[in-house]
């Protein structure tokens, strides 16, 4: 029990601390290059996706982690201290746009490097228990949102004056600072592979042979379709960037600082999301809820246009969290149930979550290109539109998986392949 509890701590400071930096780069980057320095923004749009293409490692390094797991933890904890001293080498060079695709291309391939080894080790967990996926889906997410929360404050307490440039730097200085217990994960990860998680809910993986019930071609046509789905939901990125900019020109300078400060309504509402997903998740529900909540991001995103009086876009803001909370959990559930059939399961998760990774480079990128020629509530009405095409995998095949994952259940069990404590709740992995 001690080594769940010390990676679950794991979990909890490398998401917490790696979120730092991605309010960074979310939030305050766009405003800071949009509004402070006037950036050019085609410059911009071309070094964002030169360097969030390097996410695309995150497959070769799914790879790497299934064939050397025992490295994992040295490979993590340097990438860590890379991670970590790369901010630093941002705030020395920050009104430089080369140096700021050096560093962002050194901080996200580091990212990628621990996340990936962080996926290896959640493998390792779930394969003693199922219901540890939702545990490290739901602390990792949490950790993330809080980690996203820190930096607001510190904002609203340096940042007085929007083109301070010493006041910026101070700002991105304590980022860096409060960044520090990334360093200690060495120390904190438990090696996984020699050892055996007892509870009380054991599940036994059906040997990749022994699926019965789902053909190749079924299970290609499901990667797809989630593959695609997946990608087009984070179509929102598309006027991501432009956010922080939109918020202070359209509301005031005030709005932001408030929108900014108080993002813990932003990680509640989110958190909400997460705990709502994990205690309703029930296996063969997840398209359903997919599908309510991008219809409901849908009517958000045009919404958003029409609204002038801040404290309603706080709202629905709140809201779209909330949101994004409980589909994002659901996507992740069928990620990982996919993933675990057969061999390499940490590979193919990889190759699954780089959906979102191509999403985030390519609508981040275009999201700022088209920034110079439409404003920010038309990209609101475009992201709509592609999120919206996300359903539209679902509603063509409404994911046979789970159909077919029933019957294989009933295979399975009158062939006595499975074991469990409890056969009324066998679940198939």
């Amino acid at each position: 029990m001690n080594l769940i509890k010390s990676n679950y701590l794991a979990y909890f400071v490398v998401y917490f601390t790696i979120n730092i930096m991605n309010i960074y780069l979310l939030i305050y980057f766009p405003l800071y290059f949009f509004d402070v320095l006037n950036i050019n923004r085609q410059a911009l749009a071309l070094t964002q996706f030169i360097s969030k293409s390097t996410l695309i490692l995150a497959i070769f390094l799914g790879y790497f982690y299934d064939k050397f797991a025992q490295k994992k933890k040295f490979i993590i904890s340097i990438s860590g201290a890379i991670f970590f001293f790369s901010f630093l080498l941002f705030i020395l060079f920050r009104n430089t746009l080369f140096w700021f695709g050096v560093f962002l291309s050194i901080s996200l391939v580091t990212k990628t490097v621990i996340q990936t080894g962080m996926s290896k080790l959640m493998f390792e967990l779930v394969k003693s228990n199922e219901d540890l996926k939702k545990n490290v889906i739901l602390i990792s997410n949490a950790s993330s949102s809080l980690g996203a929360f820190i930096p607001t404050i510190f904002f609203s307490i340096i940042v007085l004056d929007f083109y301070s440039f010493s006041l910026w730097n101070s700002f991105f200085l304590i980022g860096w600072i409060i960044s520090f217990p990334l360093l200690l994960t060495f120390f904190l990860i438990k090696d996984t592979n020699h050892e055996r998680i007892n509870t009380q809910n054991e599940i036994k993986l059906v040997p990749q042979n022994q699926e019965i019930g789902i053909s190749s071609k079924s299970k290609l046509w499901l990667t797809i379709i989630v593959y695609v789905s997946y990608f087009l939901f984070w179509g929102s990125y598309l006027f991501g960037y432009p956010l922080s900019s939109w918020i202070t020109f359209k509301f005031g300078q005030n709005a932001f600082k408030f929108y900014s400060s108080f993002y813990i309504i932003f990680f509640l509402f989110n958190m909400t999301g997460f705990f709502i997903a994990k205690k309703i998740h029930k296996e063969g529900n997840e398209t359903k809820v997919i599908m309510i909540g991008i219809f409901s991001v849908v009517s958000l995103f045009l919404i958003y246009p029409y609204i002038s009086f801040f404290p309603i876009f706080f709202i629905l803001y709140s809201f779209e969290a909330f949101i994004y909370g409980l589909v994002i959990s659901n996507f992740l559930y069928i990620i990982i149930d996919i993933s675990r059939r057969g061999k390499y399961e940490n590979l193919k998760y990889q190759i699954m979550q780089s959906s979102s990774y191509l999403g985030n480079a390519i609508f981040t990128s275009l999201g700022i290109f088209l920034s110079s020629y439409f404003s920010t509530t038309s990209l609101m009405v475009i992201s709509a539109f592609f999120v919206l095409l996300a359903a539209v995998p679902l509603i063509v095949k409404e994911i046979s998986y789970f159909s077919t994952n029933k019957n294989m259940k009933i295979n399975l069990q009158n062939q006595k392949i499975m074991v469990g404590y409890n056969k009324s709740s066998l679940k198939m992995d």
